[in-house]
C-alpha cells in the first residue's frame, strides 16, 4: 500500500521540486568540479604541454570557484545546467584529446549521475542516448582512420576492438546505474515529501489547537484567554490609549438552562451574539469570556457616549431576543470600566476586574441595567464578600431564622395556615432580609442546599406550631424554580417529611409560574409525585410569571395566590377589582383555595370578601413573626 502511495504522490511531483530536495548536491558538486579542475590544470602546468588545454582549465576552475561563492544568487536550475553544460564541454575535449584514457569517462560519470539527479528518467534515457552515440561515433572515426591519437597513448587506443568493450562497459554502467539511481531518488523524494506533508499537517494541527485555545466552540468569538492576551499586551506596551471594558450577562441565565433546556440555553447565547455584534458599530473586540458572559473592548470614546450607547441597544437586544426565545423575557446585565492608559498604576487587567466588580454588584441589585465601575462598588464588593462568608457559616449550622406570617380566613377570620419566610441575622442584630442575600446565594450555587436547610427548619417547629393551632393547620414554603427541578427533588422532600413524622397533608410547597417554561411534561411528574404522597401545591406570585392559562388548566394544583400587585389598586381601580374577581373564579373552577397577597386594611379585605376569595394574607392581620412570638399569644385562632 506504501510503494502505491509513493508511486501516486510522484505523479505530482515536479523537476523544480527534485532540485530544490538536492540543491546541497549541487553545492558539493560544483566546489569539486572546480577543485579538479584547478588540480588537473596546475598537474598539466607541470607538464608544460597542451597549452591550450592548460589555460581552459584553469579559466573553468577558477570561474567555477567563484561561482560556488556566490551560489545563493542563482536558482538550483541555473546550477543544475551550468554543471552539465560545461561539463560536457570538457567531456567532448577530453575524449578529443585523449580518448578514454584520460579524465573523460570519470568527468562523464560524474555529469551522468547530476543528470540523474536533476532530470526526470525520460530526459535521463535521453542523454545516455545521446552520450552513447557520441562515444560509438568516436569509435566509428578510430576505425575509418578519421582520428588518431598521439603516439605517445597507449597503442590500443586506435584500435577499434578496445573501443567495443568500453562501450559496452559504459553502456551498462549508465544502464544499471539509471534504474539504481531512479529507484533511490523515488524513495528520498517520496520521503521528503512525505516530511513535508507531515510538517504541513502538524502545522495545520498547531493552527487548529490555537485556534481553540483562543476561539469560543459555540459562537466563535474570540475566548477568554484571547481577551486576556489582548489587555496583557495593553500593559506591556503602555499604551497612552482611553478605552473601556464592557461585560454582559444575562439575567438568571441558570435558570432558564435548568427550566428551557441547553439546547435552548446555548441557542439565546448564540442570538445574544449576533444581536450585540449587529449593533456594535465603534471599533471593538468581541469576546465570550465563559458560560453567559460576554467582553467588549471599545476605545475613543467617552463615559456619557458609551452609557447612551450600551442603555440605546440594551433594551433593542433584550426585545429581538424575546421574540425568537418562545416570548421568554430575555434581561442583560451591563457593567463597565474606564482604561486609562496614561495613568500611573492604571491596567488593562484590573480595568477588567473592575468590571467584573461592577458586574457583581450590578446583579447582587437584582434587576437588570448597567452599571460603571466607581469607588463605591468596591465598598460593595466587599460587603458582599462579608455576606457570602456570614451564608456559608449559616449553612453549616442551619442558623437561620425562620419567621410566620398567618393565612387568615376572610369568613371567619381564622389562621388556617402560616407561610415560612426565611431571614438571616446579621452581626448588627438586624434581619437581613431575602433580597439581599439570594442574589448571593444564586451567584455562588447555594441556592438548592439553602432551600432544603429551610425545610428541614420549618419540619422542626411543625410540631410547636401545630399544638397552637392545631392538627389541620397547612405550613407553605416557597421552593425556587433550581430546587423544585434539582435532581431527586421530590424523593429528598418525602424522605425530610418522613424523617420528621409530619403529615404530607399539612405541608404546601409554593412555586411560582417561572417553572412552567421548562419540561412540561417533566414538571407535571413532579407534581403528581409530590401530590401522590400527599403534599399540597400552591401557585405562587399568580399572574406575574410567565406563564398562561393552558398551561394552568394542565396541572394539579390546590392553591392559587394572587400577586400582592393585583391587590394594591383594587381601591381606586374597578378594572383590577374585576381581574382579581376573575382570577378567583378561574382558581375556583380549577378546584383551588384562593388567597390574596399584601392585604393591609379593611376595605380590601372587604372587597375580596365581595369577589369570593378565600382566605388572605397581609400586614392588616399580621407581620412575618418568629414562632416564638406566636407562642406568647393568648389566642392563636
Amino acid at each position: 500500500m506504501e510503494r502505491g502511495w509513493l508511486e501516486q504522490k510522484q505523479e505530482f511531483y515536479t523537476i523544480e521540486d527534485n532540485r530544490k530536495a538536492v540543491e546541497p548536491v549541487f553545492n558539493i558538486a560544483l566546489f569539486l568540479f572546480a577543485f579538479f579542475l584547478l588540480l588537473v590544470s596546475y598537474v598539466q602546468f607541470q607538464g608544460k604541454k597542451e597549452p591550450f588545454f592548460e589555460w581552459f582549465n584553469l579559466g573553468l576552475g577558477l570561474f567555477s570557484l567563484g561561482f560556488f561563492f556566490f551560489r545563493k544568487h542563482f536558482s538550483p536550475l541555473f546550477k543544475s545546467l551550468y554543471l552539465v553544460v560545461l561539463g560536457m564541454v570538457s567531456i567532448v575535449l577530453s575524449f578529443w584529446d585523449k580518448g578514454v584514457a584520460s579524465t573523460g569517462p570519470v568527468l562523464l560519470a560524474t555529469i551522468y549521475m547530476l543528470s540523474l539527479v536533476c532530470f526526470n528518467l525520460r530526459l535521463s534515457m535521453t542523454f545516455v542516448a545521446f552520450v552513447m552515440a557520441g562515444i560509438t561515433a568516436q569509435a566509428f572515426c578510430v576505425r575509418q582512420g578519421i582520428m588518431h591519437f598521439d603516439i605517445n597513448l597507449a597503442h590500443r587506443l586506435n584500435d577499434f576492438g578496445f573501443w567495443i568493450p568500453a562501450i559496452l562497459n559504459l553502456g551498462a554502467f549508465f544502464i544499471l546505474s539509471t534504474a539504481l539511481i531512479h529507484i533511490l531518488k523515488n524513495r528520498m523524494v517520496g520521503h521528503f515529501h512525505s516530511q513535508q506533508e507531515l510538517l504541513e499537517d502538524l502545522k495545520n494541527r498547531k493552527e487548529q489547537l490555537e485556534y481553540i485555545a483562543f476561539h469560543d466552540p459555540l459562537t466563535g468569538l474570540k475566548n477568554r484567554n484571547s481577551f486576556l492576551s489582548l489587555l496583557k499586551n495593553k500593559d506591556r506596551e503602555k499604551t497612552q490609549e482611553w478605552g473601556y471594558v464592557f461585560l454582559v450577562d444575562i439575567r438568571n441565565f441558570s435558570t432558564i438552562n435548568s427550566l428551557l433546556g441547553p439546547k435552548t440555553a446555548d441557542r439565546v447565547l448564540q442570538i445574544l451574539v449576533v444581536d450585540i455584534a449587529n449593533e456594535l458599530s465603534v471599533p471593538h473586540v468581541f469576546c465570550r469570556l465563559g458560560g453567559d458572559r460576554f467582553a467588549i473592548w471599545t476605545a475613543y470614546i467617552n463615559k456619557q457616549q458609551a452609557r447612551e450607547r450600551i442603555e440605546e441597544f440594551r433594551s433593542k437586544i433584550a426585545s429581538k431576543m424575546a421574540e425568537q426565545i418562545n416570548s421568554y423575557q430575555i434581561e442583560l446585565y451591563f457593567s463597565g470600566a474606564e482604561y486609562r492608559g496614561w495613568e500611573e498604576g492604571h491596567t488593562a487587567l484590573g480595568c477588567l476586574e473592575n468590571a467584573e466588580l461592577a458586574m457583581m454588584v450590578c446583579k447582587q441589585q437584582k434587576k437588570s441595567g448597567f452599571l460603571f465601575y466607581e469607588d463605591e462598588v468596591v465598598q460593595q464588593e466587599e460587603e458582599n464578600r462579608a455576606l457570602k462568608t456570614e451564608l456559608e457559616k449559616a449553612m453549616e449550622k442551619k442558623d437561620f431564622c425562620i419567621l410566620y406570617q398567618r393565612k387568615v380566613d376572610v369568613r371567619t377570620e381564622r389562621t388556617i395556615g402560616l407561610e415560612a419566610l426565611s431571614r438571616l441575622l446579621g452581626k448588627d442584630g438586624h434581619f437581613i432580609s431575602p433580597g439581599a442575600f439570594i442574589p448571593v446565594l444564586r451567584e455562588n450555587n447555594m441556592m438548592v442546599p439553602f432551600g432544603f436547610t429551610v425545610l428541614e427548619l420549618v419540619f422542626q417547629d411543625f410540631s410547636r406550631l401545630a399544638k397552637l393551632y392545631g392538627p389541620e393547620l397547612k405550613i407553605s414554603v416557597n421552593i425556587s424554580p433550581l430546587q423544585f427541578l434539582s435532581s431527586g427533588f421530590p424523593e429528598k422532600v418525602k424522605e425530610l417529611v418522613t424523617r420528621f413524622a409530619l403529615p404530607p397533608t399539612s405541608i404546601v410547597l409554593e412555586i411560582t409560574e417561572d417553572v412552567f417554561v421548562g419540561d412540561f411534561a417533566k414538571i407535571q411528574g413532579i407534581i403528581k409525585d409530590l401530590r401522590n404522597f400527599g403534599l399540597g401545591l400552591s401557585i405562587d406570585d399568580f399572574g406575574c410569571g410567565f406563564s398562561s392559562f393552558s398551561y394552568v388548566g394542565q396541572l394539579e394544583f390546590d392553591e392559587l395566590k394572587i400577586d400582592k400587585s393585583f391587590i394594591d389598586n383594587i381601591e381606586q381601580e374597578k378594572k383590577q377589582l374585576d381581574l382579581v374577581a376573575s382570577i378567583c373564579h378561574v382558581g375556583h373552577t380549577l378546584g383551588a383555595h384562593v388567597v390574596a397577597e399584601g392585604v393591609e386594611n379593611q376595605n380590601q379585605l372587604s372587597l375580596l370578601k365581595e369577589v369570593c376569595c378565600d382566605s388572605v394574607q397581609g400586614y392588616y392581620y399580621s407581620r412575618p413573626e418568629p414562632l416564638e412570638y406566636y407562642e406568647t399569644l393568648e389566642e392563636h385562632l
